[in-house]
């Protein structure tokens, strides 16, 4: 038998199969421990948590948030004031810019420039700008604010109506925070009687010929995004107001359903002026936050006060439905608050119970999305 005496030959017949076996392989692929994770779906599955805020819905929310002490802003007599120029107001413009008036329907006012030097003593002003800072101050009410820091705002200004009737500012300047220079300048406010719809704010300066008015809107908002952008691709988010017609619990809308909201669902229940027209004390706080781990405990409503109190004075019995299975757990969240408003917060995270998933779901893998275990 005659053995081969070409090595070069040899060395091409032996690689030419690992050649194959490398083309036919194609790219690699490094194992990753998710791949060798996994749960049965009665362990754990990923579930969108629900989280609820009490959003105060008073008259005092059509108040300005920049009050001075007891007043009501109210009286044109003794109107409002107390801007004090070395402090930062949170409110509908941009604090460190410089924003040019506009009188008329279409007016406003739109970013200029950023201010120059100090809070207290800005520069760089134009002849027909105003502060950002003055305006929050001068402007801003407590459902402004609120408003700004659920969705971002749309930039308006909200008008006080019916029964609020806070009207009236005044300042004094040289020039500094405002085209103006006055040693004391009243400030009106517009008021409607109605409260439906949605209506802008307006104010005045001057009197006579020399009268002006302007809108009060950030002409230059632009796209806005707030707290409830933030969290809905995150969360199943609802919104809680007091009911204002019995001053009794609370009402939910939008509900917390699972799913994500589009935010105008957000924005019409809080940009109506008429939804914070209709309490005026006695803000149910205890009965609402009962009313929203009911939602999520399918719990009995709160029972009516007892009569000749404000509260029921004794403690019911929670029951739930028959139909309810092992009530979700609801923790409490934290309670924060706007310039002078306030929201109050609940959360609660849905639990997956052994029997609430079927047998055949697919297997879950293990990843870094949240998830709910039970």
């Amino acid at each position: 038998m005659t053995r081969s005496r070409n090595p070069l030959l040899q060395s091409i017949l032996l690689l030419l199969p690992c050649a194959v076996l490398t083309l036919a392989g194609g790219t690699s692929e490094s194992a990753v421990l998710e791949q060798y994770c996994q749960y049965p779906p009665y362990v754990m599955q990923t579930v969108l948590p629900s989280v609820t805020m009490l959003v105060s819905n008073s008259q005092s929310m059509l108040n300005f948030a920049y009050g001075d002490g007891t007043k009501t802003c109210a009286n044109s007599a003794d109107p409002c004031a107390g801007f004090d120029p070395a402090r930062t107001y949170y409110g509908l413009f941009d604090s460190n810019y410089w924003y040019t008036g506009a009188t008329g329907n279409s007016g406003g006012f739109t970013k200029a420039s950023l201010s120059g030097g100090t809070l207290a003593a800005p520069t760089g002003r134009g002849v027909n700008d105003w502060h950002g800072n003055f305006l929050n101050w001068l402007t801003t009410r407590r459902v402004d604010a609120m408003r700004k820091v659920l969705t971002g705002g749309t930039g308006d200004g909200t008008e006080s109506c019916g029964a609020s009737n806070a009207q009236y500012k005044e300042f004094s300047d040289n020039r500094t925070f405002t085209p103006e220079n006055v040693t004391t300048y009243l400030v009106t406010f517009s008021n409607s009687t109605n409260c439906s719809g949605t209506h802008l704010s307006k104010f005045t300066i001057g009197s006579g010929g020399s009268a002006q008015t302007f809108n009060v809107r950030n002409k230059s908002a632009g796209t806005t995004s707030g707290i409830i952008q933030e969290v809905t691709p995150k969360a199943s988010l609802g919104l809680a107001f007091y009911n204002d017609s019995d001053s009794q619990g609370g009402s939910i809308d939008p509900q917390i359903d699972g799913s994500n909201l589009p935010i105008s669902a957000y924005r019409n229940r809080v940009d109506t002026p008429s939804r914070f027209n209709g309490m005026t004390v006695g803000a149910p706080l205890g009965e609402a936050l009962w009313t929203i781990v009911g939602q999520y405990a399918n719990l009995a409503p709160p029972p009516p006060p007892v009569p000749g109190t404000t509260s029921a004075t004794t403690t019911p019995q929670r029951t739930p439905t028959p139909s309810t299975a092992t009530p979700p757990a609801a923790s409490r969240g934290v309670s924060s608050s706007s310039p002078t408003g306030s929201l109050a917060t609940m959360g609660a995270s849905r639990r997956v119970t052994p029997g609430s998933i079927s047998s055949t779901s697919p297997i879950t893998r293990c990843s870094t999305a949240s998830r709910t275990t039970a």
